[in-house]
């Protein structure tokens, strides 16, 4: 168990706040957590340096989910900043970059949910040293990555509906797909679908 936690965006208290606001939430949780190191806007771009000194500030601040780009070139300068004090680091974007990442060293990715067992069957293909089979399902998913990036939450729905995970692809985000957007989701889900765990 654990959490995930986003620096505050609406009003960015600076770095010390950022240290106040990281000590809070993990004495709240009494468990790990994430630091969420995202680009601005919505991120503070905080430099590997200080989350080192969060990491050895705060006993529970163990991991970081990393979302600077470019993600490949972020992980590897928090992995050679904080050492061993990281426990680890993950990343986001869909799994876009993830096999460029994994070689990087990256823990893992944390995606959106419609693929996520695919996105298991390629971490376990690389981890066991099947590098040229976690890269043939990571060619196959890409397309959808870079669809689900443009179309957001929708995307994420009509895969989890098709797969009958839920009943409804209704969102409050503005936008639908379109016929051509089912057209090529159709035809790029066949390379897929065999690597389903839930079918």
């Amino acid at each position: 168990d654990g959490a995930i936690a986003l620096p505050p965006y609406v009003l960015k208290p600076g770095l010390d706040g950022l240290v106040d606001y990281y000590r809070r939430v993990a004495k709240a949780m009494g468990k790990p957590v994430f630091i969420q190191n995202f680009d601005p806007p919505l991120g503070s771009s905080l430099p590997p340096a200080f989350i080192r000194e969060l990491l050895l500030d705060i006993p529970h601040v163990k991991y970081i989910k990393e979302e600077m780009m470019p993600p490949g070139h972020s992980v590897t300068a928090l992995l050679e900043t904080c050492g061993d004090e990281l426990h680890g680091v993950f990343t986001g974007y869909g799994g876009r970059w993830f096999i460029d990442e994994l070689n990087r060293g990256a823990s893992g990715t944390m995606p959106a949910c419609e693929f996520t067992d695919v996105l298991v069957r390629l971490y376990e293909r690389y981890r066991s040293g099947d590098v040229e089979g976690a890269r043939e399902i990571h060619t196959w998913l890409l397309p959808l990555i870079n669809i689900e990036s443009l179309q957001g939450v929708i995307f994420c729905k009509e895969i989890l509906k098709r797969r009958g995970l839920i009943k409804s692809t209704y969102t409050r985000a503005p936008g639908r797909l379109d016929r051509y957007d089912l057209a090529e989701i159709d035809r790029l889900l066949r390379d897929v679908e065999s690597l389903y765990i839930h079918r």
